[in-house]
């Protein structure tokens, strides 16, 4: 169902989030995890690719990117980078944050 998509996963660096983010790579989308912590994102994204294994592609479809949702250059820096790639043709939103 979800195979091709493009899905955003705010929050996606512990919990929930990387839950939602091992879903979503499992069932074929590509899957992009924001966080406030540029070492928490890489480390669970080398977690979930583990978990994934490597004959498949999910490391093609698993990005990351750092974003500060509570900080407004941070979010316009974001999208000045991102939108033509994730945001334009996304498909699924998740907010998993808690402040």
């Amino acid at each position: 169902m979800l195979a091709g998509k493009r899905v955003v996963i705010f929050g996606g660096s512990s919990g929930m989030g990387k839950a939602t983010a091992k879903s979503t790579l499992r069932d074929g989308a590509f899957t992009y995890i924001l966080g406030r912590d540029r070492v928490k994102l890489e480390v669970a994204k080398e977690e979930i690719l583990k978990e994934a294994g490597e004959t498949s592609d999910a490391g093609r479809r698993l990005q990351i990117a750092e974003v500060d949702l509570t900080n407004e250059k941070s979010v316009q820096h974001f999208f000045n980078q991102y939108y033509e790639v994730i945001l334009k043709p996304l498909n699924k939103l998740c907010n998993l944050l808690i402040l």
